[in-house]
This record gives C-alpha cells, structure tokens and sequence, in this order.
C-alpha cells in the first residue's frame, strides 16, 4: 500500500522563504501526503503566506509559542497522521518527485525504518551563488555524515520507529538532529539510500551552523559533550563507534577549551578540560598539541581579560 507521508516544518519568521518552501511540497505528485506546520507564533510575512493555505486540506498550521526549532518540530511530529515522517525546513525546498521516490520505496519494502536522499546544496553565502551535489552515500547512518553535517531534511522515517526513539530529543538546544540520527544508527535501522538529489538545502548567512556568533559555537561545543557522553552509554555501541565518538569528543573539549582562553577565561577552559580528562585523558595532549599549533601568544596576550583593579 502506498504510505502516508507526513511533512513536518517548524517556522518563526521566515517570511521570505516559507512560501517557497510551501511551493515546493503543494507540487509533489505523491497523493498520500500532509504538511504539517508547527509557526512559533511569527510576526512577519510569515503569517500572511501561511494564511493563504487555509484551503488546503493537506496542510496542517499549528501555532504556538516555541522555546527553539526543536520544541516546534516535535510539536509537529506529535500531530503527524502519516505512516512516514519527513522534515522540511523553512528555507529549503523538496525537489520534484522526492516524496513519489521515497514513498515508492517504503512501500515496496515493508520492512524499511528509513530512507535518506541526495542532497542539492545550494550555497548562498558566496556571489554568485554555487550548487553542489551531495550523494546519499555521503549522507546516510554513518558516523562521519552524522558528527560532521548531519543534513537530517535528508532522512524519512517510520513513523513508529521515529515514535519509539523519541525523536528529537528537547534536552539539546543545539544538535539535536545529530543526536537523533546517532540514536537511530545505534538503534541499528534498516535504511536504504536513494542517491537523487531530493532534498535542497540552503546554506546562507541566516543559519546557525554558520553565524560565527561565539555564544552559538560554545553552546553547540557543549551539548556535543554531552549528547557524545550518552551515545557512549548507549548499550548497543561497537568498540569502533566508542574509539571515533571519544575522538570527536575530544576534538569539541580542545575547541571549546581553546575558545574559552581566547577570551581570557583560563577558569572556564580548565573546567572543560578536567571534566574531559577524567573520561579521556588524551584530551590534556590533545589540547597541548593544538594549542602550540594555534600559538600560545594568540591564547594569552591581549586579548585575555585581566581582573580589574
């Protein structure tokens, strides 16, 4: 049987692309398909390109205060009727025929918990603007895509199985889509790729991942601390996946410990290290080798803050 797919986006204020991101699903050919939209309450143009949907009876508007992305895409999760669960972001866009090739692929394999898709990658932070394409070969369940750029609008669930893990999980403010594709390797899911070019993202100035704002840096090097401490309890994690998580972790201590004395705050940046040395005493090393490389002056001249008097 042809599967129901259900489309959740989580919006605040992205009036000058949500309509095109709207578009983008309106044109699937997939006849099984909702939209749900979970709108933090938007005060932009948002609302009135959301407003001009009110007749469309596969489209879901939820509104609602949010506290982040998160709390506003599982909030659309939570009302999803579909048999597969998709995300679209408010700034990308679904290529022609993408939920015809991945419902096409749950139903012919019924016992298939995922799908990932190619990857058009539109980079909007150069002029003029440049297009890459991304394989799902280099998208899928894998350990390096997941703690490297996880692109989750990329992946199809299983409701059920999306359910029984949870989702994403609302204690990472930041990463959250990493931690829920660790969960679903490490949960060991059946998923096929389809290397199409089905999911187009956008990267642009406007995104998180990329706004070189130090307080989002350090709050993504924290939670990837702790989001690697609970896959690394995970009891169905192989000495391989423990030997590249302790590595990774160890690569976001040193950076979040470098960052720390850059700003003159050698306190902080010795907590980060003691809390990671006792688990991996490497990390110290590590530190050390990066440090010199970076330069020591860099780390501890001017640009320290010094005690006033």
């Amino acid at each position: 049987m042809a599967p129901m797919i259900s489309i959740i986006m989580p919006v605040k204020n992205a009036g000058r692309t949500v309509a095109a991101a709207v578009e983008s699903f309106l044109n699937q050919s997939w006849p099984e398909k909702e939209l749900v939209v979970a709108d933090g309450e938007s005060t932009d143009a948002t609302r009135d390109a959301l407003a001009g949907l009110a007749g469309q009876d596969n489209v879901r508007i939820l509104r609602a205060t949010d506290g982040s992305a998160t709390e506003a895409l599982m909030r659309a999760a939570g009302a999803a009727r579909g048999d597969v669960i998709g995300m679209l972001m408010a700034d990308d866009w679904l290529a022609p025929e993408a939920l015809a090739r991945v419902g096409a692929a749950f139903g012919a394999d019924g016992e298939l918990d995922g799908v990932s898709v190619g990857v058009h990658l539109l980079d909007e932070t150069i002029k003029p603007p440049a297009t890459q394409i991304i394989p799902a070969s280099a998208i899928g369940l894998d350990i390096e895509p997941i703690i490297g750029t996880p692109y989750c609008g990329a992946f199809f669930f299983r409701t059920a199985r999306w359910r029984a893990l949870k989702g994403f999980s609302q204690a990472f403010r930041y990463g959250a889509d990493r931690d829920f594709l660790m969960r679903c390797r490490l949960a060991r899911l059946n998923a096929a790729r389809l290397d199409a070019p089905l999911y187009v993202y956008r990267k642009h100035a406007g995104s998180d991942t990329l706004v070189e704002n130090e307080a989002v840096v350090r709050a993504f090097l924290t939670d990837h601390l702790r989001m690697a401490r609970s896959w690394l309890a995970h009891p169905n994690i192989n000495p391989t996946e423990v030997a590249r998580i302790r590595a990774w972790r160890r690569e976001q201590a040193v950076e979040l410990a470098l960052r720390c004395l850059r700003s003159g705050e050698a306190g902080d940046a010795l907590g980060v290290l003691a809390s990671q040395s006792v688990a991996d005493p490497l990390t110290i090393t590590a530190f050390a080798r990066r440090a010199v490389s970076v330069g020591l002056a860099k780390l501890s001249g001017a640009g320290a803050r010094r005690p006033s008097a």
